[in-house]
């Protein structure tokens, strides 16, 4: 199983998203909060799709700061908040 990663070269800010099976992405429920903070952020940005066996993967980990399901949990984008 491979993870979904969408990542913004604008703000160099990255989020998990989902994994993908046999070539089918889908999308983890849990992470509906940190996908919404991710993409509020890159509002307009160009927004990239990379899997975790991409060769640039590693780079990205190094360089990016990633928005977890922790910290949007914390913020506006929580559940609670939104729903």
């Amino acid at each position: 199983m491979k993870q979904l990663f969408l990542i913004s070269h604008d703000t160099k800010t990255a989020v998990q998203a989902g994994s993908g099976v046999a070539g089918i992405p889908s999308i983890h429920a849990e992470r509906i909060a940190a996908l919404n903070a991710f993409l509020t952020l890159n509002h307009q940005k160009s927004i990239i799709p990379v899997w975790d066996d991409d060769d640039e993967f590693e780079e990205i980990l190094d360089t990016y700061t990633f928005i977890t399901v922790d910290d949007a949990n914390k913020s506006i984008y929580s559940n609670e908040t939104l729903g």
